[in-house]
């Protein structure tokens, strides 16, 4: 049992020490990411307690209560898989539409995923949900960590195509000439 035991807690090193996932923090200078990486901005609010949120893809996440979470991390797609309460937990896999729980962390850009919403609502029940506010998102940004969009493309990663970032920047181009 021991030597399963052993073998389990190496295994996990490796596994976290082959993915590059880094966890940026307010104020941090950025000034470039490693060659398949990208960045995830993904804002958390919460008026309730929640211990953890699990996040599977390329590399695996556990994000505890933070308001603001930016992460450096390989591209490719990843799930919002469960939200722990510490007495229990949600299985988003196992929702109405588990589609809604899936990003893209495009290489090279800054991806929002989208505003996760947590909410515990009495005793066992809560609610739940991943919401596209770019406007906010890009408030934050530029109020928060304004250098990273002067060198990273910011990029809507949700599963529904918004162009509103595009948009954006066109305007900010217009602007400028």
């Amino acid at each position: 049992m021991y030597r399963f035991f052993a073998f389990s807690i190496i295994a996990i090193c490796f596994m976290g020490c082959g993915s590059s996932l880094r966890l940026i923090n307010q104020g941090e200078q950025v000034s470039q990411i490693s060659s398949g990486n990208g960045l995830l901005f993904l804002p958390i609010e919460s008026k309730g307690f929640f211990e953890s949120i699990f996040i599977s893809g390329e590399t695996e996440l556990v994000v505890k209560k933070n308001q603001f979470q930016l992460f450096e991390l390989p591209a490719g797609e990843y799930q919002i898989e469960k939200i722990d309460f510490g007495h229990g937990y949600i299985d988003l896999t196992e929702s109405e539409n588990p589609g809604i729980w899936r990003f893209n962390v495009s290489e090279g850009k800054l991806n929002y995923a989208g505003h996760l919403i947590v909410e515990k609502i009495e005793g066992r029940y809560a609610s739940y949900d991943l919401i596209n506010r770019s406007s906010s998102a890009l408030k934050t940004l530029k109020d928060k960590y304004n250098q990273l969009l002067d060198k990273f493309e910011l990029h809507y990663s949700g599963m529904i195509q918004d162009d509103f970032f595009l948009y954006v920047r066109e305007l900010e181009k217009g602007r400028k000439q």
